[in-house]
């Protein structure tokens, strides 16, 4: 069964756009931003990680397994989460 099977498209995106919502203070405290770009119907969703998170590897990392972890905890049915970076 894939994700789109479970649940309605809208409902999953707002649900991944809520957990975006919660992690945005933090990640602009630090001069970051996410955003979502795509999620397919087979559980995987793309963002996009803009700012500061992108200068150094180790931000980059460490970041976007924050990102993933908290969509995973709390979208059911997101198995990957892939990542753009863009360093403004």
């Amino acid at each position: 069964m894939n994700l789109r099977q479970q649940a309605s498209p809208a409902s999953v995106e707002k649900a991944i756009n809520e957990v975006l919502d919660g992690l945005r203070p933090a990640l602009n405290a630090q001069g970051s931003d996410v955003y979502l770009i795509s999620v397919s119907r087979f559980g995987m969703i793309n963002v996009e990680l803009s700012g500061k998170c992108c200068v150094s590897t180790h931000s980059r990392v460490k970041t976007m397994l924050m990102v993933e972890d908290k969509i995973k905890e709390n979208v059911p049915g997101i198995r990957i989460v892939t990542a753009n970076f863009k360093l403004l």
